[in-house]
């Protein structure tokens, strides 16, 4: 009846569409196969990134990046509400890795909080936003398939959420991707 038909529907559903990140609009980042490199000089903030591409309203889906264990990995990867390059201190939403990197941070309405314990090496960390309830929650996972909740930010939207990075000067993000952004 209708408990079947719902697992079959729920069984057939269409895979979230899978897009690697290119942060185009900003030429000072290198990008050399999918890692992204900051100008050098300095440990400071301000190398921003804007993808071409948004989380449209009202759907669901994610943005993550790779935490290699380089030792040089001081990026924010998040969302704004803007379609405009930022910082972290604009960003709506975002995660990062603070503390050299070794901890797990967020930021939320513009600031950076949260300690989430040490990221693990090889995993993947980003924000999912549930489309329906606008929130947006930190996540990681290991292969890239099955995720794990981390946090719960206070900021939601159901809006569009432009997808934006800042990395700090010669330091880089790896592999970053989204899912279901247009």
């Amino acid at each position: 009846g209708t408990i079947y038909w719902s697992l079959v529907a729920q069984m057939t559903a269409a895979p979230l569409a899978l897009s690697d990140l290119l942060f185009a609009t900003n030429t000072d980042l290198s990008n050399s196969s999918q890692i992204f490199t900051s100008p050098g000089g300095g440990s400071s903030f301000g190398n921003t990134g804007l993808d071409a591409k948004k989380l449209p309203a009202g759907i669901s889906g994610r943005i993550w990046y790779k935490f290699v264990n380089t030792g040089s990995e001081n990026c924010v990867l998040g969302f704004n509400t803007a379609n405009a390059q930022t910082g972290y201190a604009g960003m709506e939403a975002g995660i990062f890795f603070g503390n050299g990197p070794t901890t797990i941070k967020h930021i939320d309405s513009g600031t950076p909080g949260g300690s989430y314990g040490s990221p693990t090496t090889n995993y993947f960390y980003g924000l999912y936003r549930d489309g329906e309830t606008g929130a947006i929650k930190l996540q990681y996972s290991s292969d890239e398939v099955s995720w794990t909740d981390i946090a719960t930010l206070t900021y939601n939207s159901t809006g569009d959420l432009y997808i934006v990075c800042d990395i700090s000067g010669s330091q880089t993000m790896s592999y970053p991707k989204g899912q279901n952004i247009a």
